[in-house]
C-alpha cells in the first residue's frame, strides 16, 4: 500500500517539475503580454480601476500599480524568482477582478477565463515555482541561508493566506469608504444646461431620474473637449450613466419649461465642479463617433441566446442556440468566442478578433475594416454602434452593415448587406443575447 510518504518524490519528481515550469512560463507570459500596453496612459483602464472603488488617493496610481504588477510579477513567474509572492499579488488582482467586481460581471458566473487564472496563482503559491526555477536555484547558496530559514513554506504560505484576506478586506473597505453619494434634486431652467464634474481625477457614476415634464439630454464631455451622447430621459425615465475620469456631465434642458432631475452621484465626486449656464447655438459641428475600448467593457462576460441567419442555399431562416464570451485581451483588442449549437446537438465554435485603430474611428473586424458611423448612448446604458465596411457576402461585393446595442443585461448584433449604392440593405444575421 502507497502512503503519502512514497507518493512524495513522484509530486517533486522531473514530471512535476516540468508541468510547473511550463504552467509558470504560460501564466507569466499571459502576465506581461497583459501588462504591458497598461504602461501606457489609458482612459479605459483608469475608469474600470476607478469604478471598482480604488480612488483614494488617485485611479490613476492604483492602475500604474496594477499595470506593473502584471508584468514585473509574469517576468517573476516566468523567471521563477519570487514566485509565491509574485503569484500572491497577481492572485489578489484577479481576485477582485472575478468576485468584487460588483456591476459586471455576476459573482461566480461571469469571468471564467479570469477565475481560472486567479486559482492558477493560488496553486503557485501552495506549491512554489518547482525545482527548474531561480528559487531552486538559490535555495542553499550560502548567502540565502537566513531568508530560507526564516521564511520558511510553511511562514510564507500562511503570511500568503493572512496577506491575501487583509488586502481584500482593505480593497472592500477602501470601495466602502469612497462610494459615498453625493444626492442632488435639480432644477435646470429654460435653454440652460447643467455641467457635473470635469476637474476630478476618478471616473464616477450618475444614476439620474427625469421627475419633470421635458426631456433631458446627458452628454459626456471628454478631457479633450468632444462631446459623446449618452442618454436621452423622457419624463418619468432614470438610467445609470458612466463618466470618464477628468470628463464631465452635461445635462440639457432645450425646452421652454423648466427640468428636474433626482441625482445620485458615486465614485470620486469629492472635488466635482458645479454650474449652470446658457445652452451653446444649435448647429454647431458634432465630434467624430469615436469608439473606445472602455465603451465596450460591458462584453466582457458570458452571453446566452440565439443567431437567426438567412440559409443562402434554401433562403430560410435558420435559428441556433448560441453562446458567446467576450474577452478583451488590450486596450484596443476584443474577442469574442462563439459557441454554436447546430440542430444535430452538434457545437461549433469561433473566434472574431475586432482590433480598434488608434484614434477610435475604424474597426478591423477579423478580416475586414470598418467605420464607426453612428454612436449613440440610449437609457438604461445602452450603446448603439453602427458598423460600415465594403467586403464579401455570397462571394459577391458588397457593403456591410452591423448595429450593436450593448447594455449590461442585452448585447445584440445585426448584419446587412447590400449589392448596389441605390438598392436597400438586406438583413443577413441577428445575433439576440443576454445575461
Amino acid at each position: 500500500m502507497e502512503t503519502s510518504t512514497t507518493l512524495r518524490p513522484d509530486w517533486r519528481g522531473p514530471a512535476a517539475a516540468l508541468g510547473l515550469l511550463v504552467f509558470r512560463l504560460h501564466l507569466g507570459f499571459v502576465m506581461v503580454e497583459a501588462g504591458l500596453p497598461k504602461l501606457e496612459t489609458s482612459d479605459w483602464f483608469t475608469q474600470q480601476v476607478a469604478d471598482l472603488g480604488f480612488t483614494f488617493p488617485s485611479p490613476v496610481m492604483w492602475a500604474w500599480l496594477a499595470a506593473w504588477g502584471e508584468l514585473a510579477g509574469g517576468l517573476m513567474l516566468m523567471l521563477g524568482l519570487g514566485t509565491r509572492w509574485a503569484a500572491a499579488q497577481l492572485a489578489f488582482q484577479f481576485f477582485v477582478i472575478s468576485f468584487m467586481w460588483y456591476d459586471k460581471p455576476e459573482f461566480f458566473t461571469g469571468m471564467y477565463v479570469q477565475q481560472e487564472m486567479f486559482w492558477g496563482f493560488v496553486l503557485l503559491v501552495g506549491t512554489g515555482a518547482g525545482r527548474w526555477s531561480v528559487d531552486a536555484w538559490l535555495r542553499g547558496r550560502a548567502w540565502a541561508i537566513w531568508p530560507r530559514r526564516t521564511l520558511s513554506p510553511k511562514a510564507i504560505a500562511t503570511a500568503t493566506v493572512v496577506l491575501l484576506s487583509a488586502t481584500a478586506l482593505a480593497g472592500s473597505a477602501v470601495a466602502g469608504c469612497v462610494s459615498d453619494h453625493l444626492r442632488s434634486d435639480l432644477t435646470i431652467e429654460p435653454g440652460k444646461q447643467f455641467l457635473l464634474g470635469g476637474s476630478q481625477r476618478g471616473a464616477f457614476k450618475v444614476a439620474a431620474k427625469n421627475k419633470g415634464k421635458v426631456a433631458v439630454e446627458i452628454k459626456e464631455q471628454l478631457s479633450s473637449g468632444a462631446f459623446l451622447n449618452k442618454a436621452t430621459l423622457k419624463p418619468g425615465q432614470s438610467g445609470v450613466i458612466r463618466f470618464a475620469a477628468g470628463s464631465a456631465a452635461v445635462l440639457l434642458n432645450p425646452s421652454t419649461s423648466p427640468a428636474r432631475m433626482d441625482l445620485t452621484v458615486t465614485g470620486d465626486n469629492g472635488n466635482l465642479r458645479m454650474q449652470s449656464e446658457v445652452l451653446p447655438a444649435r448647429g454647431q459641428a458634432t465630434a467624430t463617433p469615436r469608439l473606445t475600448g472602455g465603451d465596450l467593457s460591458d462584453v466582457l462576460a458570458l452571453w446566452q441566446g440565439t443567431l437567426k441567419y438567412v440559409d443562402y442555399r434554401t433562403n430560410n431562416t435558420v435559428t441556433l442556440n448560441t453562446s458567446v464570451r467576450g474577452e478583451m485581451t488590450r486596450p484596443e483588442q476584443l474577442l469574442l468566442r462563439f459557441d454554436f449549437e447546430e440542430p444535430s446537438k452538434k457545437h461549433v465554435t469561433s473566434v472574431d478578433t475586432l482590433r480598434l485603430s488608434s484614434d477610435g474611428s475604424r474597426v478591423r473586424w477579423d478580416e475586414m475594416d470598418y467605420t464607426v458611423q453612428a454612436k449613440e448612448w440610449l437609457p438604461n446604458q445602452t450603446l448603439r454602434l453602427v458598423l460600415q465596411g465594403q467586403g464579401q457576402d455570397d462571394n459577391r461585393p458588397a457593403t456591410i452593415r452591423t448595429t450593436v446595442l450593448l447594455s449590461p443585461k442585452q448585447f445584440n448584433l445585426k448584419k446587412e448587406v447590400r449589392y448596389e449604392a441605390s438598392a436597400p440593405f438586406v438583413q443577413r444575421n441577428q445575433f439576440e443575447l443576454s445575461r
